[in-house]
């Protein structure tokens, strides 16, 4: 009695100390045959197909049903394929007595991938030939071992290759095989400090029997903008190192990558994969060109959805040196003196050191209705006070701060003066930040720098009455967590 060796691929992350193991199989047949074929065509394209025949019963004759495991087809034109595509596998006719099977495709570069498996498709050899023996339809002989067949409708088959393979019996025993990614915690790694940095990952994979090891071929993901070295640069082997050097220039390159193994041993390739996290250190300056003086922080949160508020592209000035304005608590501002006045554009600090290291700020919730009849009824504390941290800090206070000059360019900007030194001794007596005219008709006192704070900590919060037309609707426009799929910082929110 035949016993069907089986080949097994376990991909093994180190996550925590712990050795946690998914594994992936697949029964090897008794007997199979790789027929590979390619032919030139016109315009320097080049076709390349493989095919591979397999039976679960080993003999010296190779007379009787082959099923066909897997058909594949590369075409390689002399130009690039351009958008690349990606088909999933479906359903799809063979074109030969009803025979089907699941084919899907990729492009990459100048070349176009088919791969095919599953299905009904079979072949029968009899009588030293290669087909179908219920009609007698041939595409093919055999002599001995070899193999030698041709696709292709009757009169067309010169536009296909002529496929040839040997017959071999499968490997004797049970072959497995292990895959080890030492991960830095819980599967994430992040780039170092230096510049440039780097991030290096260790592979290693084991195999029973032992000298399979070196065949195993390793999947390794690029991380655009970085650049990869593969040790071996083969990509093969039992032990692979792989260093990205240099950290990449757009935030989304950043996040899960996948790692993948395979071992491929005649009719029964086995193939497993597993998955890491890739994080920037949040408060290094390392990143690439342009503003070296930014953090990684900044530079890269500034990608993000929390970089746009209201959906615009604003500009940052990173403020660290202007300790008068950036002191402790002080997360950015908007300034109105001639020298500083900014168009589409705010002034950010440097968080970590302004806040603390998770960048905490408490936001009093508060409404603003300026059509109630009584003050107490016009500014409202709602209780419904937040707390942010980290990127959330970040978005909230380009919201806010973006409001502070939405409301400058329609006070003061039509004005075409200079604001401390020209239109606020004129216009803004009470030195609220609204102009003195336009006060009663929005429920303020132009005589009072605050009008009305519904608690003395609310008062301390807002100091001006300008401040009631930024804090409801910065906590309308900002949703905490809305960024947080895009945070790849340590420490950060998908760091947590």
């Amino acid at each position: 009695m035949l016993r069907h060796p089986i080949l097994s691929l376990c991909a093994s992350f180190l996550i925590a100390g712990a050795n946690l193991v998914q594994a992936a199989s697949g029964t090897c047949p008794a007997q199979s045959v790789v027929l590979r074929g390619e032919i030139p065509g016109a315009g320097g394209t080049h076709y390349i197909e493989t095919v591979t025949l397999s039976r679960d019963a080993a003999s010296t004759s190779m007379s009787g049903r082959w099923n066909m495991t897997r058909f594949t087809q590369d075409i390689i034109y002399p130009w690039v394929l351009r958008p690349p595509m990606n088909q999933a596998p479906i359903k799809t006719d063979m074109g030969f007595e009803g025979r089907w099977m699941n084919c899907g495709f990729t492009t990459q570069g100048t070349v176009l991938s088919t791969e095919c498996t599953g299905g009904n498709y079979y072949l029968d050899v009899w009588d030293g030939k290669i087909g179908l023996r219920a009609n007698g339809n041939t595409i093919g002989t055999v002599q001995g071992r070899d193999f030698q067949m041709r696709f292709g409708l009757e009169g067309q088959q010169q536009y296909n290759p002529i496929l040839t393979g040997r017959a071999q019996d499968g490997p004797p025993n049970e072959v497995n095989l292990s895959i080890s990614v030492q991960s830095g915690n819980e599967g994430r790694h992040v780039f170092s400090t230096d510049t440039p940095a780097k991030l290096v990952l260790e592979l290693q994979v084991t195999t029973d029997p032992a000298e399979l090891a070196e065949q195993v071929i390793w999947d390794i993901p690029e991380i655009p903008g970085s650049m990869r070295t593969l040790d071996p640069p083969t990509g093969m082997g039992a032990q692979m190192r792989v260093t990205y050097s240099g950290m990449p220039a757009s935030n989304s390159a950043f996040g899960e990558k996948t790692v993948s193994a395979s071992l491929d041993q005649s009719a029964c390739p086995i193939r497993d994969s597993g998955t890491f996290k890739v994080y920037f250190p949040r408060d290094t300056r390392n990143h690439p060109e342009p503003n070296p003086d930014w953090p990684n922080w900044l530079y890269y949160w500034k990608q993000t959805a929390c970089g746009r508020p209201f959906n615009r592209d604003i500009g940052v000035v990173f403020a660290e040196n202007a300790p008068n304005d950036c002191k402790p608590g002080v997360a950015g501002f908007y300034a109105y003196d001639e020298a500083r006045v900014l168009d589409e554009a705010v002034y950010l600090c440097n968080l970590p050191q302004t806040l603390g290291e998770d960048m905490k700020v408490d936001i009093a919730g508060l409404a603003y209705v300026p059509t109630a009849p009584t003050v107490q009824e016009r500014f409202v504390y709602t209780g419904n006070d937040r707390r942010f941290t980290g990127i959330d800090t970040f978005g909230y206070t380009l919201v806010h701060e973006y409001l502070h000059y939405r409301n400058y360019a329609r006070f003061w900007k039509p004005l075409g003066g200079h604001y401390y030194t020209q239109l606020q001794p004129l216009y803004d007596k009470d030195q609220d930040g609204i102009p003195d005219s336009m006060e009663p008709s929005m429920g303020f006192d132009p005589t009072k720098t605050l009008t009305y704070a519904p608690r003395q900590d609310v008062a301390a919060f807002l100091t001006y009455d300008e401040h009631w037309l930024v804090l409801p609707p910065a906590d309308q426009a900002f949703k905490g967590g809305s960024c947080n799929a895009q945070d790849w910082a340590k420490p950060g929110k998908q760091w947590e």
